[in-house]
């Protein structure tokens, strides 16, 4: 049947010994999702710190150049593996 770990790092180190996906797949994935809960942790601190209510938003002009160069990559990462296994990409 599935994968019926929970973690997200898990499932993604099941699937590359199951070769689902490549190590390095696997690997590049970990690392954009640990990027991206990284960077959504850290907007919703500076949030709660502001006084405002912490979400799940973050809007493009409130970014460095640099941390949009870091977003796109990891979406990149995401992008390729999705059209590795043949899944739709969706933005």
């Amino acid at each position: 049947a599935g994968i019926r770990t929970r973690s997200t790092f898990e499932r993604l180190k099941t699937a590359a010994q199951a070769g689902t996906v490549s190590r390095d797949g696997a690997d590049a994935l970990a690392e954009s999702y640990r990027f991206l809960l990284r960077f959504r942790l850290q907007r919703q601190i500076a949030e709660l710190k502001a006084g405002d209510v912490a979400d799940n938003k973050i809007l493009l002009k409130s970014l460095s150049r640099h941390e949009k160069r870091l977003l796109r990559d990891a979406f990149m990462i995401i992008r390729e593996m999705q059209e590795s296994l043949g899944l739709p990409y969706v933005w």
